[in-house]
């Protein structure tokens, strides 16, 4: 197996590995973990194609790089905008009725007199809300405890939740919300990616909504990544600290995750992310590893320069496109449109140079 080939059937394994993992355990990778192998895959899938593979290597390399950049493209997109929700801690949560997964009638009023916990998740096609409520499942000792009834919106049809009820038996109530009229009601639709009625479509925010006993609001948490869930073991502690015997329902609460900031007062709750998702789409750790996959495919290729600065072009194209990403999402900051020109200038510097490589290869010049 020459070295091209091995990078082919390398990135291959290590991106359909990750999906694989995903799809067949219903546990992501940690979002680090996971935008690391999607960054490796890809790079990994453009050093094979500079470096001569064969045939077979042609496609194998193709098949992984196309998979590692779709699999880069959606930890790009996994950013949720600040989204001011529709309700405030002290308010009182709006009233809805909807079909559940069994397709009998849901009325959240009719649970007046109990305590909800109501989740709002993207839908049971997605692998990190499964996981997410997996977890919440394995509380559910500690929920009935508190007095707690676990309630999930998604946009899903009731024939969907039901076979999904019927291959997860958790005890929780699923609600369907097709149309996104819960969703939009209580203002956490996003337009975002997803493989189901896609490529871009309304879906909830993830979100989870502590109600009292009365109807009011006491607690909210609002994720601002799709990758990234509130642990329940931490949502539960600041639960716990809001039902507590002093002031309960005004207790300020601390963040289940760096990612989600939750200042809880009488009358309002402020809900951010601590991260500018521009600057994060880029500050995944991936230059180092760049750097690493330029030498190592220098080292062992014949055309070292021409390697080395095809897998430069193809880390700046990358990021450059994640900029672009942050951009149309998050709006053109300044830091954000300064730092673009600096990647588009080096994006055409780098693309010039492997043409004036490629053509001084063809007559043979030396360096």
């Amino acid at each position: 197996m020459n070295i091209g080939l091995a990078f082919a059937v390398t990135s291959l394994v290590l991106v359909a590995s990750a999906f694989a993992w995903t799809k067949t355990t219903g546990r992501p990778l940690p979002p680090d973990a996971e935008r690391g192998v999607a960054f490796a895959g890809t790079l990994l899938g453009a050093v094979a194609l500079v470096s001569h593979p064969g045939a077979m290597g042609y496609v194998i390399a193709g098949i992984g790089l196309a998979l590692g950049g779709f699999f880069s493209f959606l930890t790009f997109v996994s950013g949720l905008p600040d989204q001011q929700a529709a309700v405030a801690v002290g308010s009182r949560a709006p009233d809805f009725r909807a079909f559940d997964s069994d397709g009998g009638e849901f009325r959240l009023s009719e649970l007046s007199g109990s305590r909800v916990l109501l989740k709002f998740f993207r839908g049971t096609w997605c692998p990190y809300c499964v996981a997410d409520l997996r977890l919440w499942n394995a509380q559910r000792g500690e929920l009935r405890a508190l007095g707690l009834k676990l309630v999930a919106v998604s946009h899903d049809s009731v024939g969907e939740l039901r076979q999904f009820k019927g291959r997860h038996d958790w005890d929780m109530t699923l609600v369907a919300d097709p149309d996104l009229e819960i969703i939009r009601r209580y203002n956490l639709q996003n337009h975002n990616f997803t493989p189901k009625g896609g490529p871009f479509r309304d879906m909830a925010i993830p979100a989870t909504v502590l109600i009292d006993a009365d109807g009011k609001v006491l607690w909210m948490s609002q994720a601002s990544d799709f990758r990234v869930r509130s642990h329940p073991a931490k949502v539960l502690a600041d639960v716990r600290a809001v039902l507590g015997p002093s002031k309960p329902g005004l207790a300020p609460v601390r963040p289940a995750y760096s990612n989600v900031i939750s200042e809880a007062a009488a009358d309002s709750i402020v809900l951010g992310s601590v991260m500018a998702i521009s600057r994060v789409r880029v500050g995944f750790g991936g230059f180092p590893l760049a750097l690493s996959l330029i030498l190592f495919g220098c080292l062992l290729s014949q055309k070292r320069l021409l390697t080395g600065l095809t897998v430069l072009t193809t880390t700046v194209g990358v990021v450059t496109v994640a900029r672009l990403v942050g951009i149309a999402v998050d709006g053109p900051a300044e830091e954000a449109i300064r730092l673009l020109r600096v990647e588009i200038i080096l994006l055409a510097l780098s693309v010039a140079a492997i043409f004036l490589e490629r053509a001084r290869l063809r007559r043979g010049a030396p360096l």
